[in-house]
């Protein structure tokens, strides 16, 4: 099946992945927007647990501030 620009774009609106995932996911589909669907959120979940991402907080930033005053020295 061709992959259209229309499809593309709506595919896009739906998850907010980028245009290349996109059409990698219809071709993978045949243009089932459906099947592009659940591969994307599978091509997510496999990013997301791969060996970068031991501990499951990989993006994740923790600060730690006192407030004003309190900076332990004086």
């Amino acid at each position: 099946m061709e992959i259209t620009t229309d499809m593309i774009k709506e595919l896009r609106a739906a998850t907010g992945a980028g245009i290349l995932d996109c059409r990698k996911a219809l071709t993978e589909a045949d243009g089932d927007f459906q099947k592009a669907v659940d591969w994307l959120r599978e091509k997510d979940r496999r990013q997301a647990g791969g060996p970068g991402c031991l501990t499951g907080y990989c993006g994740t930033l923790f600060a730690w501030w006192w407030p004003r005053g309190c900076d332990g020295g004086s």
